[in-house]
């Protein structure tokens, strides 16, 4: 199984807000709209993301850390975890249901 960690972009700033945005497409720090001039950079965090099959369904798994080492570090060990089946699973509990059993 197989997973990625990578950089999101931020809300794009200035332009046209009705442009549908078509980014330039150097993906380095920032890129601009060739069509209104907006720009976009890199955020400062990083995302996990790996794709898992929960009740014969496919389901990803998504994290947020503040340095891609961590970020790293967790997806080697989702992916472990997954793989030896003790990933836990999302609950379908509303959160009266559990205080209520609490």
């Amino acid at each position: 199984m197989k997973g990625t960690v990578y950089q999101r972009w931020m809300k794009p700033e200035g332009g046209d807000s009705e442009c549908k945005h078509k980014w330039s497409p150097e993906v380095k720090k920032a890129q601009h709209c060739e069509a209104c001039g907006a720009q976009r950079v890199r955020a400062d965090t990083w995302t996990l993301q790996h794709e898992v099959t929960r009740n014969g369904k496919r389901a990803f798994v998504t994290d947020t850390f503040r340095t891609k080492s961590e970020a790293q570090a967790a997806l080697t060990e989702s992916l472990a975890l997954h793989a030896k089946g003790e990933q836990i699973e999302p609950s379908k509990l509303t959160v009266a249901v559990f205080l209520r059993d609490w």
